[in-house]
């Protein structure tokens, strides 16, 4: 669950980040609705996400695994200083969904009829307090692994391999424009127009 919230917040860092209004344009150009679409539902997939890490942990026989859950049932032993930390990071993160609950409660998993009449901006963060969140939770990882799996342990949840490709993905959209542009240069269309009908890809 940790390693898909990380990879979507991943993707949509990628197609869409804040500065870099030639992505979108880049996008916008290819497919505009599709694009717009899909901003959306990774954005609703990234809050759902961090939600359900930091739902509380539930009670009796329904019970969430949850950083709440973790936090309290693990077991560090003598090992206070680490138990402290965990704590502490579990806290963070559970100020960080206070945040974005609300976008959640009132747009996400319903449609809150006063919270759409007001029109306000609900749930929003900034890069500091997304890129907080990440470290808290990499380091809250971080400590669980090594008491549990390997003392050793230097798991980093950012550094996983293969979380996105979506790079790839704006680099074929990019190329395809460009070529695009090349097959309507008179001086060397032609020759351009003949390796696409030839492309082992056209048919796919």
């Amino acid at each position: 669950m940790c390693v898909s919230a990380r990879a979507t917040f991943l993707h949509f860092e990628i197609l869409f980040p804040p500065d870099a209004g030639s992505r979108r344009a880049l996008l916008a150009r290819v497919a505009p609705i599709f694009f717009d679409d899909l901003n959306l539902l990774l954005l609703h997939a990234i809050v759902l996400h961090v939600c359900r890490l930091t739902d509380p942990q539930g009670k009796g026989n329904r019970v969430n695994l949850t950083v709440e859950y973790l936090s309290k049932n693990a077991d560090f032993g003598t090992d206070t200083a680490t138990a402290a930390r965990v704590a502490v990071l579990e806290s963070s993160m559970s100020a960080f969904r206070s945040k974005i609950e609300p976008a959640r409660n009132k747009f996400i998993s319903h449609v809150d009829r006063a919270a759409v009449h007001d029109g306000k901006n609900l749930g929003a963060a900034t890069d500091g307090e997304w890129r907080q969140f990440w470290n808290d939770l990499e380091e809250f990882l971080q400590h669980l692994s090594r008491r549990y799996i390997d003392p050793d342990d230097h798991f980093r949840l950012g550094e996983i391999h293969g979380m996105t490709d979506a790079d790839q993905l704006v680099k074929a959209l990019w190329e395809s424009l460009a070529l695009k542009e090349i097959m309507a240069d008179p001086r060397i269309g032609d020759t351009a127009v003949q390796m696409v009908l030839d492309s082992p890809w056209r048919n796919t």
